[in-house]
Parts: structure tokens; sequence; C-alpha cells
């Protein structure tokens, strides 16, 4: 009685010091919740008022409401002009949108591409769009093709309206005249 006694508490001890929530690497405990909504091949559109709205291509969408975050995997998109003509378009391994301020966070293999002035932006690491504003940034290297030349580096910041950029550290460049 005794000996079951000890395998029945050393089982709720070891039960109760188990956890239902995800773990990631390093060991980690994750507290997210469960996406309302999951879907494979997907297409989505992001819009809002005054704009014209960006079109996505999905391998993976799991939309999270309460946080107002979609997060995306194997992402492909454009946006069009007002005429149907694309002006800018790109793609990634994974991305997030935070749906109130349509702020797109791209990560793995990232390239966004503006068409209409030949502007290439690429990086492995993380690229935050904001669609409002049109602004692009990015901590981690960079590289930059465009009618100005060949450009790569640390940190970065552009704003696709008014066509400036710039680089915390630039490590080479090719200027084009």
């Amino acid at each position: 009685m005794r000996k079951n006694l000890l395998s029945i508490l050393l089982l709720i001890a070891f039960l109760s010091a188990c956890s239902t929530g995800n773990v990631e690497e390093g060991g980690t405990s994750v507290d997210e919740s469960l996406p309302d909504m999951v879907m494979r091949n997907a297409k989505m559109r992001l819009s809002q008022e005054g704009e014209e709205p960006i079109e996505f291509s999905v391998s993976s969408l799991s939309y999270y409401p309460e946080e107002n975050v979609a997060r995306l995997q194997g992402l492909s998109f454009t946006q069009c002009d007002s005429e149907g003509n694309v002006r800018l378009e790109g793609s990634a391994d994974k991305g997030m949108i935070e749906t109130e301020g349509n702020v797109l966070t791209l990560s793995g293999n990232v390239l966004l591409h503006q068409i209409g002035n030949g502007m290439r932006i690429t990086t492995s690491d993380e690229l935050e769009f904001k669609s409002e504003s049109e602004e692009v940034s990015a901590q981690g290297k960079v590289e930059v093709e465009s009618k100005d030349g060949r450009f790569s580096g640390i940190g970065f910041y552009g704003n696709l309206k008014s066509e400036e950029y710039s680089f915390r550290k630039l490590e080479s460049g090719v200027f084009e005249i």
C-alpha cells in the first residue's frame, strides 16, 4: 500500500511540474494564445482607406484577433497602383502583420522590390514595412540595388514615397552616375 501511495505522489508531482504551454529552443515558455483562424495556401488582402490594397499569397496564415496580429509563413505579396500596374512586390519565409497599424514585419530571405524606380531590398534578417507611411527599416545586414547603385550595410532606413534611404553602417557600395 505504501509503495502504491508513493508512486501516486510521484506521478502527481511529475504531472504538476509539466507545462502545457509551448517551449521554444533554450527551454523558455511561450504564453501564446491559440489563433482564431488558421488557413493553408491562402490569399488575403491588407487594405486601408485611401491606399491601394496589398495582396498576399501565403502557405500558412494564423490570425490572433485579441493581439491584432496575423502570422504568415511562405509569403509573397504585391501592391498595384490605381491603374492595376504592380508598383511593389515582395516575399519572405515568415511575416507578421500588426492589423491595427498595418505594420508588416518580414523575416528570412526577405525581398522587397519597388517597381517604378527599380529599388530592390534584400536581407536574411528582419525587415519592417509600415504600409501607410511606406517606411522600411532593418537592424541587420541589408543589400540594396537601385538606379543609384548597389550598397550593403548594417541597419537600414528607407522611405519608399520620398525615395530617401540611409544605412547606420555602410559596408560597401558602388555609386552609378
